[in-house]
């Protein structure tokens, strides 16, 4: 289940609190069609599913790569970063992970790829 606003963070027996965002994927569509919108959107699945069908714009670096080089992301560090995959399992693993990083703009796809293809809306290939 996803977190709404807080997630505890355990790294070796110290706690870390970052504010998470949930975003519905409608408030998601409307945000990014702005085009001063400063959001990364990361889609953590693997290449092939992105290759099946992503949001337009979106960076894909699947969950297992990202977590072993969270580096990466270095120059998004500033900037809120929506963090997705198909269902959410994915996108928690990499949230835990850029919580423990210290990033502090995260925003997590509620339903991730599964709701945004529900609600119609357009994927590119």
């Amino acid at each position: 289940m996803k977190k709404l606003t807080l997630i505890l963070g355990l790294v070796f027996c110290s706690y870390s609190w970052a504010e998470v965002e949930l975003i519905d994927v409608s408030v998601l569509k409307k945000r990014i069609e702005n085009p001063g919108h400063s959001l990364i959107l990361l889609d953590v699945r693997t290449v092939s599913e992105y290759q099946s069908g992503h949001i337009k714009d979106s960076i894909n670096i699947p969950h297992d790569q990202l977590i072993q080089n969270i580096d990466v992301l270095d120059q998004y560090r500033n900037q809120p970063i929506v963090v997705f995959c198909r269902s959410g399992r994915r996108a928690q693993l990499v949230i835990d992970t850029l919580i423990q990083n210290k990033f502090d703009q995260i925003v997590d796809l509620e339903g991730d790829m599964l709701a945004w293809k529900t609600s119609g809306f357009p994927v590119v290939h």
